[in-house]
């Protein structure tokens, strides 16, 4: 409503006049004319590309298998359980017996860690490819729920306190919040 309308959009609903001045008015006149018949270049280009309806998908067989591994791989991210897991962090550390002080400490340390790994995962992207973060990342996470299982029903269930199970926990959940990082960033 308030954001003007973009060149290639223009372009795309044949308002030429329109589309030239809103890119004059971004790049300058000169950029701005390069940037147009760029932009009727790609418009042109996916004009050529065959449409896929959302039926297709399901129906044509190279297209069956990418679309259930995604689905599979996008509901397995959405239910690993790591948003509640850094939501509920400190509710979690506080349970394994850490003071407030310490709990909300390793809270910070579990942010610090998300914003690390995300940075890491980025430039990994480019360097080892899709495929092996998202399996190590995948691999890991699971691995790793795992533990966070078992430390939790030691620390809640067995009201064992050892502290070693505290900081295993610190760990494990520090350790799930960077595989979903590798594993998100996909």
């Amino acid at each position: 409503i308030l954001s003007p309308e973009s060149p290639k959009y223009l372009l795309e609903i044949n308002n030429e006049q329109k589309a030239i001045e809103a890119s004059n008015k971004l790049s300058g006149k000169q950029e701005g004319m390069k940037n147009i018949e760029q932009i009727k270049t790609e418009i042109a280009a996916a004009r050529t590309q065959p449409k896929v309806a959302l039926k297709d998908m399901w129906i044509v067989k190279k297209y069956r298998k990418p679309l259930i591994i995604l689905c599979v791989l996008m509901a397995a991210q959405q239910l690993s359980g790591v948003n509640a897991i850094i939501y509920y962090s400190t509710q979690i550390f506080k349970t394994a017996k850490l003071s407030e002080e310490e709990a909300q400490l390793a809270t910070i340390g579990v942010g610090v860690v998300n914003v690390v790994t995300t940075i890491a995962a980025v430039f990994l992207v480019d360097v080892l490819g899709r495929k092996p973060l998202l399996i190590i990342g995948f691999g890991g996470m699971t691995i790793d729920l795992i533990f966070i299982l078992i430390c939790l029903y030691f620390v809640v269930r067995r009201k064992r306190t050892v502290r070693v199970s505290r900081w295993i926990l610190i760990c494990n959940i520090n350790y799930l919040v960077s595989q979903f990082d590798f594993f998100g960033l996909n």
